[in-house]
């Protein structure tokens, strides 16, 4: 061959190499034997084409599939790919959706500004009250999760899972259940244990564990061919494909999972208590902590809690040294920023399950505000020695 041509066509892989990093194998064309298997080249055989999954891809899907107890699992490229993947997928005009108040901010925005417009209609309620009431003939998809995002509510999921069931036995259509899981990684809630359909994970979060990656999945429980079909066709649509790279960074955060998250919760349960005591606090919203709503369910759904918690300043505290006239929202908002740009360690960001904490609040989302008020703040603890980070918040409080 021409040199030009030995460029393009090295010799194989080596036989016989075995390491402890399991490969990563990027490409686009796949190359088929034979003229005859393009046939079969579709979604379901995914070595037919790069957008159907490498063998890193999938090495992980297998994996995130084993570790929930899932009989599958699509990789897509973020967490909000894989709540938008689950809607569209399953959805149609006429179709009805539950989603609870305190979900995650933008799967609100995927059913106002998208689902609704397109002839699907959507209700939110209260997760904390029974379902019931809020299932309708056309109910199509109801949406859990487990705690609520930022106020940390953990909703009785067996009794709401009673009722879907109870409404499940005399529709001749079922109502599928979905959950993002994002929280529990799959490890600390089993939902498929519960009965839920499809669990769903950023797992930028605790499984990729270092803030260097975007990636989520999406798992069916037990073996459902109707939901297997509509999520994959909806994925090869969609061209919902994720990265071998970011892929193969998610199973090196694997092998140090359970190491993590042990000790995540274990320091984030010593910040959450210092702040339980500290005069500015007024309430600490963490779910392992009986004050906070729905720990009775936390305690018998959960093995263990992760490394978020959210804290309530106190009203006296934001309006010290303030005239009645000058207390007003805006100015509270202001004080809150000065705490937060006072933080050194915990970064001002959103996600969370990372090595390094990291800080937000939300101004500007009138659920938070109107139940309580502006002096929300949530801390997402990173691997920094507790102690330093329990500093750095009696610094930015004082």
């Amino acid at each position: 061959m021409d040199w030009r041509s030995k460029l393009l066509h090295a010799a194989p892989a080596p036989v016989g190499f075995e390491s402890l990093a399991p490969a990563t194998y990027r490409g686009s064309t796949t190359v088929l034997p034979d003229l005859p298997a393009t046939a079969n080249a579709t979604w379901r055989q995914p070595y037919s084409y790069g957008l159907y999954g490498t063998p890193t891809v999938l090495d992980l899907a297998q994996r995130i599939a084993d570790l929930c107890g899932g009989s599958h699992t699509f990789i897509v490229p973020s967490g909000q790919a894989a709540i938008a993947l689950v809607s569209l997928a399953l959805l149609r005009p006429g179709n009805h959706v539950l989603l609870p108040e305190n979900i995650y901010g933008t799967s609100a925005d995927l059913a106002q500004q998208y689902l609704i417009p397109m002839g699907v209609e959507a209700d939110f309620y209260d997760a904390m009250q029974p379902l019931a009431a809020h299932i309708r003939g056309n109910t199509r998809l109801i949406w859990f999760e487990a705690p609520g995002s930022i106020t940390m509510e953990t909703p009785d999921l067996r009794a709401q899972m009673a009722e879907v069931q109870s409404a499940n036995a005399v529709r001749s259509e079922k109502i599928v259940t979905a959950i993002d899981d994002t929280y529990s990684s799959g490890v600390l809630l089993r939902p498929f244990d519960l009965d839920i359909d499809i669990a769903v994970q950023a797992l930028t979060k605790y499984i990729g564990g270092h803030s260097d990656l975007l990636l989520g999945s999406v798992t069916i429980g037990a073996k459902n061919d109707a939901i297997y079909e509509a999520l994959g066709n909806t994925h090869r649509i969609l061209g919902l494909n994720a990265s071998p790279d970011d892929a193969s960074l998610a199973l090196r955060g694997l092998q140090t999972l359970a190491v993590r998250l042990e000790a995540l919760e274990k320091s984030t349960l010593q910040i959450a208590k210092w702040c339980a005591n500290h005069p500015a606090i007024e309430t600490v919203l963490h779910p392992a902590f009986p004050t906070c709503s729905g720990h009775e369910s936390f305690k018998t759904l959960f093995t263990g809690s992760a490394s978020i918690f959210s804290f309530v300043l106190k009203r006296e505290f934001l309006e010290a040294g303030l005239s009645r006239e000058a207390a007003a929202s805006e100015v509270a908002n202001a004080k809150v920023a000065e705490v937060i740009s006072r933080l050194k360690l915990f970064k001002l960001g959103y996600s969370w399950g990372g090595t390094t904490s990291v800080v937000m609040a939300y101004p500007d989302t009138p659920r938070i505000q109107q139940k309580y008020g502006p002096g929300l703040i949530r801390l997402g603890i990173g691997l920094e020695d507790p102690a330093d980070l329990i500093a750095d918040l009696a610094q930015a409080l004082s």
